[in-house]
């Protein structure tokens, strides 16, 4: 949360079985808003397989494709205008 606080975009990730303890946590240290991205639960012991079926489907909080909710706060900001996060990747 201090990276995010100066100013570097972040793109926390919370398995949903910790969504209420992320969400109070970040309201407690001052960002009630920031952007945390929910994974399936568990994701000890799971296979490579398993890992990218979680990472290529939705966040099961927004129902949003998850990579897409990780890449889209990380856009970094230019004098220019936002340039976005793939381009860094």
């Amino acid at each position: 949360m201090q990276i995010e606080k100066m100013g570097i975009p972040t793109a926390p990730m919370v398995t949903i079985a910790f969504k209420d303890l992320a969400l109070t946590n970040a309201a407690k240290r001052g960002m009630p808003h920031e952007r945390i991205c929910f994974t399936p639960h568990p994701v000890w012991g799971k296979t490579d397989e398993q890992m990218y079926a979680y990472l290529e489907g939705n966040d099961p909080v927004t129902g949003k494709p998850l990579m897409k909710e990780v890449i889209g706060p990380l856009e970094v900001h230019s004098r220019n205008g936002v340039i976005p996060s793939s381009r860094w990747l």
